[in-house]
């Protein structure tokens, strides 16, 4: 009598994950779903941590698919990254709304950064010049010595998952 009332439980359970797994994915949508704009105004806290963000996607890279931006209101924008093994972002996606399970990743610009950056491509120098990389490091510059800065953060999401 215990086994078949194991059993019964058992099967229960396996219907209702059975049942979320189909509605949302490998993962269930959780109470908090950020908005654009309340990511983007905690990403410093959140640097590492699985989010779940809704958005309207306002572009997909028309070259690899692997990259999209979520928008909201056209003031606020996330930029978000295919993780590896992801198939390509769809095209189709672009001015739908959408959940994007995923991590949020932080690149920290400093001098020794750019330095780094400046040293890599004096090293592959093989490859032709890097017009846009050099000028790019440049602005990076220009803009941490007029704002008085350090460092500053560039924060992205690498998508696990992605909802309509």
């Amino acid at each position: 009598m215990i086994r078949k009332i194991f059993i019964f439980i058992a099967a229960a359970a396996m219907i209702v994950l059975t049942a979320e797994a189909e509605e949302t994915g490998n993962y269930s949508l959780p109470e908090e779903i950020y908005d654009v704009e309340t990511l983007c105004r905690n990403f410093s806290g959140l640097a590492g941590e699985e989010v779940f963000v809704k958005g309207t996607v306002d572009h997909v890279c028309r070259h690899s698919g692997m990259r999209m931006n979520l928008c909201q209101d056209d003031s606020f924008s996330v930029h978000v990254t295919a993780s590896e093994g992801m198939d390509p972002f769809n095209q189709e996606l672009t001015g739908k709304e959408v959940t994007v399970f995923g991590v949020v990743k932080q690149l920290i610009i400093d001098r020794e950064y750019l330095s780094d950056w400046e040293k890599g491509l004096e090293e592959d120098c093989d490859s032709g010049p890097h017009h846009d990389e050099v000028e790019q490091i440049e602005r990076y510059r220009a803009y941490l010595d007029s704002a008085g800065l350090d460092r500053l953060s560039e924060f992205w999401i690498e998508a696990k998952e992605i909802r309509e």
